[in-house]
């Protein structure tokens, strides 16, 4: 059987991982700035 304090100290100790949901676009020619406006559009569209 579990002690409360074990369920405490567990609940403490657990750690959410932060959202891997950046982006990085590295050329600025037109196919970056393509991917750049896509990905711009479809967030403002899905923050609406």
């Amino acid at each position: 059987m579990v002690s409360v304090k074990d369920q405490l100290m567990e609940n403490l100790i657990k750690e959410e991982s932060p959202p891997r949901n950046k982006v990085s676009i590295i050329q600025a020619g037109e196919v970056g700035m393509a991917c750049t406006i896509s990905i711009l559009i479809r967030v403002s569209e899905i923050l609406e």
